[in-house]
């Protein structure tokens, strides 16, 4: 049986709308069913029915599909019409609502053409007003199953724009579950309802629509789509406020809106032009056509698909069948797209069949069934694709497996989840470390100066003892240096407290240590002033020296050298001193700015890469400075260390001052990239455009808007990677019973969802027992596998009537138990009224 995405349209009108329902008569008209079908197949349109207004042409029905199967065209009819139901409102007034109703293949339409006409005239032809109830007693004897869809699109305008689509099945816990089958869709019209429920519901639904009607009466197409963006907001973030006249609306669609599937159809009348923007596509078989939109109609999150296209393409690469032989046996299985459950009992032959799924991706696989299954003598694999082409074992592209074990080790050892994601994560680029280098450069120039420059005077002095000897005279230090030094350091600290400034922060601590500088340089322009000055004098003295002749040139030779080596020493301190100062300014200034961060959204879920920089950063670096001084812990022990005090010496690990600077540099926990996921709770945020920062990225935690995950709890982790794993980029999904090592809250709140949205973009194969799992899910297709003395395997498919009765008893445990679950939960599930038998 060929499933697929089938382009449906179930709500058109004839000619026939106009005979009793006279204000049609300008919309619709006569139409051959070759002009009608042609008009349609046009528009690729496969299944639709027409629903004239309170009339039902059995002829009109029986000729349109003789010409579709004359014609053999790919084109299903569903018997409908559209009903006036009448109500009586809680005032006391009248009014009535319009509702579709579809009949099974099998209906009478000798009888639906006259128990619909005789609906709305009597034997004498005058006009009748059914009531729902009525209207349900007269349809009752047809003993066919109807799906009952009331016409909401004209008056609930916002739905029709789509903002139902906004809901998540979350938000609403009985959102598509057992609410909305009770109130319109799908059900055997026996006498499943009280007459009292019956025009509860008709009265209901008319009443709440007229409230929604009210609540956007007058508002132009510009402020109802300003409102609906306001509750898109609010659907995708609590936190967010609205007015009081929208919150009205956000109520009314949680608490009633919600519970309808909502279809787009085109409510074409044949006079006017088919021109439908929205298509609606429901998934199934034509040849379950009715049964595959009564499922639509109960689960739309898993089978209603709405999109402007024409077509929806399904991959052609997903296997359509797995051929092999057990022992000579040969066994064939079907696979549809979307959801395929494999069930029976533990050692049925379910692990199996992935076994041999396994050998057509890869043939020397040790899991594939041609060597676990060796005794069983596994032969002739072969498969088929959706676009026909035959699959040779090791052929199969594009599959990933994830095994009972695999699930079980993620939820027992997430850390080892998280490789199997790392590549989500992106690079980010090298941080910037020249301001820390330029701090360790200077920081390795301080050494303890030299105080032995206090011998220069002795040596001047011993100069007297030569007074006969010929001596040469010393050049007095040039002071420009100094000057051009001390210039440029005072000229880039007042760039930097221009800067400071113009940032509106508080620039006094540099100006005070500009004032130093000016202090410093006075100091030692008056050093070399003094020396200056010795020189002169020791000139003066040397030219009276020169003046006579001396015989000991090798004593006054060693005088001199001294002399020289001790103004180095003078010039070296200076340096020394001089690069202390460059270092308090460069710590005084220091700071990395909060680095940029590099982000991947894949689904629900943020992969976020940065680099931590402590707030205290600039501390740490004078720590880790004086680290290397004993006992050491400020500014000032540096300078101690620098003067010599015998106190403050480099430890004996140390071989300078910035060894233990350096360790924490180069260690490998420090600047270096993290990486950190965080769960995605506001989707409405494009996070790509405003996270540049961790700054941005922490306002978003502390909004609420994303989770982080990274130090979450295990279960938590396992949860977020069995999610992610959905999001892998194969076509075909492969799971061997997920349900085993994952509890009933992560099945029913995040297992079936991701089923239900990936399985319309893939193909997801799952061996399970777990009937959540298989039922809510809605599988397209059943593999019952079976070990009696032979292995077998069946296919189902839940809109057969006689297939559902099957998998009743091998999900369910067989009608019994399923109706005594029906009894027990019936109140709380709300359908007390539905009969168990």
């Amino acid at each position: 049986m060929k499933q697929e995405w089938l382009l449906l349209d179930m709500h058109l009108h004839s000619e026939y709308s106009k005979i009793n329902k006279p204000s049609e008569s300008k919309r619709v008209k006569s139409m051959t069913p070759k002009e009608y079908v042609e008009i349609l197949l046009d528009k690729k349109v496969k299944v639709f029915s027409i629903t004239d207004h309170n009339y039902f042409s059995k002829s009109y029905y029986d000729e349109i599909e003789k010409y579709i199967k004359e014609n053999n065209i790919n084109m299903k009819l569903i018997n409908g019409v559209e009903l006036d139901v009448y109500v009586k409102l809680s005032d006391q007034t009248e009014d009535f609502i319009h509702v579709c109703m579809y009949f099974d293949d099998n209906v009478d339409r000798n009888m639906l053409e006259s128990t619909i006409n005789n609906l709305y005239k009597d034997d004498k032809g005058n006009e009748k007003r059914p009531y729902f109830n009525e209207i349900l007693e007269s349809l009752y004897d047809l003993k066919t199953k109807i799906i009952i869809i009331p016409h909401g699109d004209k008056e609930r305008g916002m739905f029709k724009n789509g903002l139902i689509d906004h809901l998540n099945i979350r938000d609403v816990p009985e959102f598509y579950k057992y609410a909305m089958y009770k109130i319109f869709n799908a059900f055997d019209v026996r006498l499943n309802f009280l007459d009292k429920s019956n025009e509860f519901w008709a009265s209901s639904f008319c009443e709440n629509t007229k409230r929604f009607n009210k609540l956007i009466e007058g508002k132009s197409p510009e402020k109802i789509n300003e409102i609906k963006d306001h509750i898109t907001l609010k659907i995708k973030n609590k936190e967010y406020v609205l007015s009081e006249e929208e919150n009205a609306i956000y109520d009314y669609i949680l608490k009633y809106g919600s519970y309808f599937a909502y279809f787009i159809f085109s409510d074409w009348h044949n006079a006017e032009e088919y021109n439908p923007q929205i298509n609606n596509f429901i998934f199934g078989s034509m040849d379950t056509a009715f049964e595959s939109f009564e499922m639509a109609t109960l689960d739309p999150v898993s089978r209603i698909i709405t999109s402007q296209d024409t077509e929806i393409q399904i991959p052609t690469t997903i296997l359509s069948k797995v051929n092999f032989s057990i022992n000579e046996h040969k066994k064939q299985v079907l696979l549809s797209p979307g959801l395929n459950a494999i069930v029976g009992k533990r050692g049925s032959g379910k692990s199996l069949l992935l076994s041999v799924i396994r050998n057509l991706v890869d043939k020397e696989d040790p899991e594939g069934a041609l060597i676990k299954y060796k005794k069983l003598k596994i032969d002739n694999i072969s498969g088929k694709n959706r676009g026909d082409i035959d699959i040779s074992p090791g052929a199969l592209s594009s599959v990933a497996f994830l095994t009972q074990d695999e699930i079980k080790e993620i939820f027992e050892n997430p850390e080892k989840a998280q490789k199997t994601i790392s590549s989500y994560f992106i690079n980010i680029k090298d941080i910037d470390m020249s301001k820390i280098h330029d701090i360790i450069d200077v920081g390795s120039k301080i050494i303890p100066i030299n105080k032995n420059y206090k011998n220069l005077t002795s040596n001047i002095l011993a100069l007297k003892k030569f007074n006969d000897y010929n001596y040469n005279i010393f050049k007095e230090l040039n002071d420009t240096n100094i000057r051009v030094n001390f210039n440029n350091l005072i000229k880039e600290l007042k760039i930097t407290i221009t800067n400071i400034k113009r940032l509106n922060l508080n620039a006094d601590k540099v100006e005070r240590e500009l004032n130093n500088l000016y202090e410093l340089q006075q100091y030692y322009l008056k050093i070399v002033g003094l020396y200056n000055k010795i020189i002169e004098t020791s000139n003066e003295k040397i030219n009276s020296i020169n003046s006579k002749r001396t015989n000991n040139q090798i004593t006054q030779r060693q005088n001199m050298t001294d002399i020289k080596n001790i103004m180095d020493e003078i010039n070296n301190n200076f340096e020394i001193q001089l690069n202390f100062e460059k270092l308090k300014v460069l710590l005084d200034n220091f700071s990395i700015e909060n680095p940029p961060i590099e982000i991947f959204k894949k689904g629900k879920y943020l992969f976020v890469t940065y680099y931590e920089i402590p707030e205290n950063i600039k501390y740490i670096l004078i720590e880790k400075l004086t680290d290397s001084i004993s006992r050491g812990n400020s500014i000032q022990d540096i300078k101690e260390y620098m003067l010599n005090n015998n106190n403050k010496k480099l430890k004996v690990s140390a071989t300078s001052l910035v060894s233990e600077l350096q360790k924490y540099i180069n260690s490998n926990n420090v600047f270096q990239a993290k990486k950190e996921f965080y769960e995605i709770k506001n989707s409405s945020i494009d996070y790509k455009s405003i996270l540049k920062t961790m700054k941005d990225l922490n306002e978003q935690v502390k909004q609420n808007n994303l989770v982080n995950l990274t130090e979450a709890s295990p279960g938590m982790k396992s949860v977020a990677y069995l999610d992610m794993l959905f999001d892998l980029d194969e076509t075909i999904l492969i799971l061997d019973q997920p349900e085993d090592n994952i509890d009933n809250d992560y099945i029913s709140n995040y297992l079936v969802p991701n089923i239900k949205d990936k399985k319309k973009i893939k193909q997801l194969i799952f061996v399970t027992h777990n009937p959540s799992v298989a039922v809510y899910g809605d599988a397209f297709n059943y593999v019952f596998a079976e070990n009696n003395e032979e292995i077998t395997y069946k296919n189902f498919i839940i809109e057969k009537k006689e297939d559902k009765e099957k998998l009743i008893k091998i999900l369910e445990g067989g009608r019994a138990s399923f109706s005594n679950r029906n009894k027990k939960f019936g109140n709380v599930l709300g359908e007390e009224e539905y009969e168990n038998s």
